[in-house]
């Protein structure tokens, strides 16, 4: 059955209310400082040492690792402003930058485990695992892609060159990065209160009509992952489900990352079918530790502590199948209008 329209409504305007209360005072320090480090060039001295680990295991540059550790650290679009930044600076090449795009879009541990898992779920069993799911997924796709580079033969670029040092003093770049965070969080903010709104605007069109909560929470989750976490406050969702959805992360999220790199050769088709292998590797590894640790785990549990339950998931064949067909047809509507990709 489907939820009370007033309950849906409510969980987008909590997403609306969440971009504006809690997402800037959150989200711009880490961007903030993300986009301070790459300017101001502070960690150039230990990239040298950081290529080592970074070539040996992802067949990138010392550069990329503040880049990595930040995405993970700061959520969804911080990975993206860092990868952008190393293009421009040419840290990194276009090859680099593409596939550095491919594991660097996390949602940070803020919004998974205060948001998520004490706000939402009130239950921090789970939120733990879906974001070292979400973590072990990345670094998996790291790995691989480049395990592939390397077969492939690609160039291994890494620029050292001082020439490339900025010459501007610190209270120039401290001035130039707020100015920089300022346009981000703003094309952020209005990027999720427009697909908040689209959301509500197909509820009270009655859209959902005879749609299971599933469906639902795989449609608002597509479309703005903010909306589609706030519906799991008074309804039950598997927690494979809820992993695919965090990892994959919302056309809102993938929106925002495009007006980022905009003026960049930026591979949409390849950074989206990633988002779903990196989305399928969660859930399997989120299967995986709710069964070793032997937990069940309710993800509608408001005012009780965590309870241990034999597991024996419920994971919708339908759900699954409508959310593969809408990431499919996503993708091939993108190859079509995208002819120099």
């Amino acid at each position: 059955m489907i939820s009370n329209p007033k309950i849906i409504i409510s969980g987008v305007l909590t997403g609306m209310d969440y971009s504006v209360k809690i997402l800037v005072p959150s989200l711009f320090p880490l961007m903030f400082l993300s986009r301070f480090i790459i300017n101001s060039q502070i960690l150039d001295f230990s990239k040298k040492y950081f290529n080592i680990l970074t070539k040996f295991l992802f067949y990138l540059p010392g550069s990329v690792f503040p880049a990595i550790i930040l995405s993970m650290l700061g959520g969804y679009p911080i990975g993206a402003i860092c990868a952008q930044k190393l293009l421009e600076t040419k840290e990194i090449n276009l090859e680099q930058f593409n596939r550095l795009l491919r594991f660097t879009v996390n949602s940070g541990p803020g919004f998974i485990i205060n948001f998520l898992g004490f706000s939402i779920l009130k239950n921090q069993v789970l939120a733990n695992i879906i974001l070292i799911s979400q973590v072990i997924s990345s670094l998996t796709i790291a790995i691989i892609s480049g395990i592939i580079s390397r077969i492939k033969h690609e160039k291994f670029y890494c620029n050292y060159n001082i020439l490339n040092k900025s010459t501007k003093n610190l209270s120039e770049i401290f001035v130039e990065t707020i100015s920089e965070t300022s346009i981000n969080i703003i094309n952020i903010c209005f990027t999720v209160i427009i697909f908040n709104s689209l959301i509500s605007v197909l509820i009270f069109l009655n859209i959902f009509k005879n749609m299971n909560n599933e469906i639902l929470f795989l449609i608002q989750s597509f479309l703005e992952i903010t909306c589609g976490i706030c519906f799991l406050k008074n309804n039950i969702i598997s927690p494979e489900m809820i992993s695919f959805a965090v990892n994959y992360a919302g056309l809102s999220t993938h929106f925002q990352i495009i007006s980022i790199l905009k003026n960049t050769d930026f591979n949409y088709v390849n950074f989206h079918i990633f988002r779903i292998i990196s989305a399928i590797i969660s859930v399997v590894i989120t299967v995986f530790l709710t069964n070793y640790f032997g937990y069940y785990i309710p993800t509608f549990i408001t005012n009780t502590n965590n309870i241990n339950f034999t597991h024996g998931y419920n994971l919708s064949i339908y759900g699954s199948i409508a959310l593969c067909i809408m990431c499919v047809y996503y993708t091939v509507s993108i190859c079509k209008n995208n002819n120099t990709r």
